[in-house]
């Protein structure tokens, strides 16, 4: 988060807003793509506690 100067409220406004949308990957974990601060950027969710951030990536091109 540090890299892209993102805070925990950014990551928060991503999730629970509605500019972002949802999907899940193998794992059924819960991936969130958006845009923060003109970066487009995916955030998965443990899908077993939804309280916890596993990563967020910059997302580049069409990548998913």
């Amino acid at each position: 988060m540090r890299e892209w100067g993102l805070t925990a409220a950014d990551v928060i406004h991503l999730i629970v807003g509605e500019e972002g949308w949802i999907s899940r990957d193998s794992n059924g974990n819960i991936r969130v793509h958006g845009v923060i601060h003109g970066r487009s950027m995916r955030i998965v969710i443990a899908a077993d506690d939804p309280r916890f951030v596993i990563t967020i990536h910059e997302r580049r091109g069409d990548a998913t």
